[in-house]
């Protein structure tokens, strides 16, 4: 494990350069990869009263067996223009209006689903919910990560928790005195992908620079507990303002996950 580890940190490929890798390669295993924003969209349909929750493993194997079937279609049509993460996205949210639309449902109360309306219609309206009702809640979200103090130090935490990979600026908005050389320390640790590291590897090497560079003297422990805590705050602060929202930290993590990699809706 650890040399496999190793190994890919001395290559620190972005995670664009994985998946361009994986798109040519491998596409299921691409697919593995983000079966996270597959989740997110199942959810969020079932939110929206689409399908119904005891239908959740069902869709994701549909979704799954859609993406494959398209997959020479996903690779061929890929033009750079968006990172493939974003790409992804729109497909998987695309396969899951079809699959809503072969099943044919009609929900009272949500008002683009009259029967009269015709299917395009409709597939028009579904998306452009679609994209209101995420950035609603990307928009809370990023609501509430204002709220806190120490906001620097917690987009870095909260980034690194969700295996994103982070950039300069992300390391000298909280150590702005970092001087170059753990400038690329840090980089080199989680400046690509690391999926590999442990959750305790990766709060020790932040004891090790919030010590170094911020002159403290903490434990590991401590830096566990700091994120826990304002982990549960968010959840806390994104469930009260909806009746309907039932977050917990996985479901968060794949709402941060979007938050710092989407481009825009």
């Amino acid at each position: 494990m650890k040399d496999q580890r190793s190994d890919i940190r001395n290559h620190a490929m972005t995670n664009q350069e994985i998946d361009l890798l994986l798109l040519e390669k491998d596409m299921p295993a691409l697919f593995h990869k983000y079966q996270y924003k597959i989740d997110f969209m199942v959810n969020y349909f079932i939110g929206k009263k689409l399908f119904i929750s005891s239908e959740k493993e069902d869709l994701i194997q549909s979704v799954n067996e859609a993406l494959l079937i398209k997959a020479e279609r996903i690779q061929k049509n890929y033009n750079n223009n968006a990172s493939i993460s974003t790409y992804l996205n729109t497909i998987i949210k695309n396969c899951c209006l079809e699959i809503y639309r072969q099943k044919k449902k009609v929900v009272v109360g949500d008002p683009f689903l009259i029967p009269e309306i015709d299917q395009q219609a409709a597939a028009n309206t579904n998306q452009s919910l679609n994209k209101l009702t995420i950035k609603a809640e990307l928009d809370k979200l990023e609501a509430i990560l204002k709220q806190f103090k120490q906001l620097d130090r917690l987009l870095l935490y909260l980034k690194l928790l969700c295996r994103i990979s982070i950039e300069e600026a992300d390391v000298l908005a909280y150590f702005p005195q970092c001087p170059e050389i753990y400038v690329l320390k840090l980089m080199r640790e989680f400046g690509h992908s690391y999926q590999l590291m442990t959750d305790k590897e990766i709060y020790t090497a932040l004891n090790y620079y919030n010590n170094l560079l911020k002159g403290k003297s903490t434990s590991v422990d401590s830096e566990k507990k700091w994120l826990e805590y304002k982990v549960q705050q968010i959840i806390t602060k994104l469930n009260n303002q909806s009746s309907k929202a039932n977050y917990d930290k996985d479901s968060l993590k794949i709402l941060l996950s979007i938050y710092f990699t989407e481009v825009s809706y």
